[in-house]
Formats: C-alpha cells, structure tokens, sequence
C-alpha cells in the first residue's frame, strides 16, 4: 500500500458504509489487519471443528460455518460459510450485517 488514505480503495474497491452491502464484512477485515490479528485471520479461512469466530471492538464478529453444517446456523442461506455482523450502535451502517451465499444468483 503506498497511501494509507488509499487503502480501502486498494484493498476493496472503496468503502461507503451508507449504501455499501459488503461493509460489515469490509469493517471486521480491516479491524483484523489494522490489529495484526493475522493468527486469527487464518483460522477464519482454514475454520476447524472447534472454531466459530472473530470478534472484536467496538462490537464486530465474523463467523464461520463448516460446510453442510446448519445446528445453530438456521438463518444463514445454505450455501453461506461467512457471516459479519457490526453492532449498529457503534458503528453506524446501512447494512450492519454480512450473510450471503456464497454463489449468489
């Protein structure tokens, strides 16, 4: 990254957390990386029998669900492994939740 003010534009195409749908989930990577929670990252992308997620301040979560899992995670679309959530009263976006197929239509 060559200009910290460019690195939501580097990283996700830009951030507009007043219409964007992805920003949810583009806040809880961020807090990952701006953190240096790399160890966390990588268990959110390889998952495993014993994890479920990341969270963090000021009141975010990212989720992961094994596939073909669905006890515990009956509002997730069927073929969604990820799920990001920002608490609304914290951080003020449009969309404060992340959950869609992975192969949406």
């Amino acid at each position: 990254m060559s200009n910290p003010v460019d690195y939501f534009q580097e990283a996700f195409g830009g951030f507009a957390p007043h219409r964007d749908r992805d920003a949810a989930l583009k806040f809880a990577l961020d807090e990952l990386v701006v953190e240096r929670r790399f160890d966390d990252l990588l268990c959110l992308v390889k998952g495993g029998p014993d994890f479920g997620g990341v969270e963090g301040e000021p009141g975010w979560i990212i989720q992961r669900r094994a596939p073909g899992k669905t006890v515990g995670y009956e509002r997730w679309p069927a073929d969604c492994l990820f799920r990001a959530h920002v608490d609304p009263v914290s951080y003020s976006l449009k969309y404060p939740e992340f959950l869609r197929p992975a192969n949406p239509p």
